[in-house]
């Protein structure tokens, strides 16, 4: 469920991650990549978002989105995500969903919003 390069690079000025239900990504836009301290997007594609939230975080995260499915209303959260080089920062998070033509869900969009304390230590 790869977007158009333009649509998800020029268009977004915060970090963009796109996957499916169950949480495993197909696309980020190259703010992801550079926050994270990526070579690539390649890092991420196939690997699943609690992959990169700190340990505790995890739970919680999993609820909030199961809560998010069963109401199919977006949800915006704060986590505790880990960086490549152990780094931790704290972002907040905006889920919705990517719907067909015919209005099924068939995937997620998160938009990350990061504290401009953390932008400062980031590039």
């Amino acid at each position: 469920m790869e977007l158009e390069e333009s649509t998800l690079e020029n268009n977004a000025a915060e970090g963009v991650i796109i996957g499916d239900l169950w949480g495993y990504i197909s696309d980020v836009n190259q703010v992801i990549v550079n926050m994270y301290g990526a070579k690539d997007k390649s890092e991420f594609i196939g690997k699943n978002v609690l992959e990169f939230l700190v340990k505790e975080e995890r739970d919680r995260a999993v609820k909030s989105s199961l809560d998010s499915i069963a109401t199919e209303k977006a949800k915006t959260h704060q986590y505790r995500v880990q960086l490549k080089d152990g780094k931790q920062i704290t972002v907040e998070v905006t889920s919705d969903f990517l719907r067909n033509k015919q209005g099924d869900i068939i995937g997620l969009i998160e938009i990350m919003f990061y504290p401009k304390i953390a932008l400062h230590f980031l590039f």
